[in-house]
């Protein structure tokens, strides 16, 4: 008897996500255990296989993501899956190689992971829908807040560090990868910005992945020029931590709906916290140093200024915000009060504790009582001592959130 094996398209069933994080996170104990029981090429070694099965964990994790999703809305995780295999190549090269905080020694893989910078900026710029990839002027002025913001503080940690070697690799570790994370930090507030309200918790987490990649950046480029075990575990714990973010941000993701992109709902008060807090906390960590008798360079110094004008325009685009809001809301409100006061129902609104504030056009004609002789008034002493009763029962009701049926 021959039995035939029929193969579906049906996808294959993936791990949840929060496998993945159980081993990431036993991942990132053993790093710390390696770092506080190993030294020397040894703990070079062992961290960097470590970090490399931690990427290729999350490549594959987000690898499953893009397979459960439509084809459109599954490339920015193909595109972070990508980047995880890129970040696991260059980290299984140096293990391989044997290579740690000796910049000089830094090689050709150092480029994977260069590799996997743009990979994830392609993934930001993919996840909104392709009529809300342009960002508005709010969204942009957050980001370049926040962009100038992390690329001050990455010149402020690494300004004092003593560069070692020549060539291509110690200027891009020492500069071009804090540079790279403060550019990834404002693309991924653009991000967050322009998604749709679906994918909105996806992004913040991708937001997460950001800026913990510029921690990374910045960290591994100060371990490389000024070395010290404290600095490798924090950029190997950095590590871990973008990778967690990348995996709960595909998780989160739901996809677009099937009818196209949902209504993008606005988060302007999210930008502004973001770039705000970003950009106050540098500015007082260069003023702090400068207070305490750090000098503080030129470059140092007008990137303070750059922020502060940053921070100023966006206070006036949220205040200009503020009052074209407002604006509206008045002219919705006498609309709405236009219509209801030309019905011959009477309509009556009432605070809390029961106070008329404002009565419809009709009252005059059904009650014969004029407008401004009801405002301002309790409802209960215009009513039988009957109908006193079921409006505090009535408005017991409201208040609370019940339901109501009125009567007909």
């Amino acid at each position: 008897m021959t039995r035939a094996l029929v193969l579906t398209g049906a996808p294959l069933p993936r791990p949840p996500a929060r496998v993945a994080l159980a081993v990431l996170a036993l991942l990132a104990g053993a790093i710390a255990l390696v770092h506080l029981l190993l030294d020397g090429a040894g703990a070079m070694r062992a961290g960097a296989v470590l970090l490399a099965t931690a990427s290729l964990v999350a490549g594959l994790s987000l690898a499953g993501v893009a397979g459960r999703l439509p084809r459109r809305t599954a490339r920015p995780w193909w595109c972070l899956a990508a980047a995880g295999g890129l970040l696991a190549l260059g980290q299984a090269a140096a293990a391989v190689r044997g290579v740690g905080a000796d910049v000089v020694q830094a090689g050709w893989e150092e480029f994977p992971q260069l590799l996997a910078v743009p990979a994830a900026a392609a993934a930001c710029l993919l996840l909104p829908p392709r009529s809300s990839r342009r960002g508005g002027s709010r969204a942009v002025v957050d980001a370049l807040v926040v962009l100038v913001a992390v690329a001050v503080l990455g010149e402020f940690v690494l300004a004092d560090a003593a560069v070692a070697g020549q060539g291509l690799t110690p200027a891009l570790i020492t500069v071009g990868y804090p540079a790279l994370g403060a550019l990834l930090c404002g693309l991924g507030l653009v991000t967050l910005a322009r998604v749709s309200e679906a994918r909105r918790r996806s992004a913040a987490w991708l937001v997460g992945v950001m800026a913990l990649m510029a921690v990374v950046a910045v960290a591994d480029a100060f371990g490389r020029t000024v070395g010290g075990p404290s600095v490798g575990l924090l950029t190997a714990l950095a590590w871990v931590g973008m990778l967690a973010c990348a995996v709960q941000a595909g998780d989160a993701d739901p996809g677009e709906p099937p009818g196209g992109p949902a209504p993008r709902g606005p988060v302007p008060l999210l930008g502004v916290l973001l770039s705000h807090c970003t950009a106050y906390s540098v500015a007082l960590v260069v003023v702090g140093a400068a207070v305490a008798g750090r000098p503080v360079s030129l470059l140092e110094g007008a990137g303070v200024g750059v922020l502060v004008l940053l921070t100023f325009v966006r206070g006036l685009l949220w205040a200009t915000d503020g009052q074209r809001l407002a604006r509206r809301l008045l002219r919705t409100d006498r609309r709405m009060r236009a219509l209801v006061a030309s019905a011959e129902d009477v309509t009556v609104v009432l605070e809390p504790d029961g106070v008329v504030t404002w009565v419809s056009g009709g009252a005059r004609k059904q009650l014969g009582w004029a407008a401004d002789r009801l405002t301002g008034r309790p409802l209960r002493d215009l009513l039988e001592p009957a109908d006193g009763v079921a409006l505090r029962s009535l408005a017991a009701d409201v208040l609370a959130g019940v339901g109501v049926p009125l009567p007909t």
